[in-house]
């Protein structure tokens, strides 16, 4: 079960430092921060899970893969 935790942190160094700290530990899935704005709008920005992201770029590069292809192994047909 995974579990989220909320925490506000007046002081933008300090909240730098924890979340330096929560993308260091290997059982942290996923950080993000949301700054107020003036208008009391939330801005978000996405931490850890956006970079592996990209991590994975060119993991399909050597393979044949097409639309069909997918379709074909996710929906095989089965004739009755």
């Amino acid at each position: 079960m995974m579990r989220h935790i909320v925490v506000e942190v007046q002081d933008q160094e300090k909240a730098d430092l924890l979340y330096e700290l929560l993308n260091a530990l290997d059982f942290v899935t996923f950080v993000s921060t949301e700054a107020m704005n003036d208008d009391n709008t939330r801005e978000q920005s996405l931490g850890k899970s956006s970079e592996e992201f990209f991590a994975y770029a060119g993991l399909w590069a050597e393979r044949d893969v097409t639309i069909t292809s997918i379709r074909q192994q996710a929906w095989p047909r089965h004739d009755l």
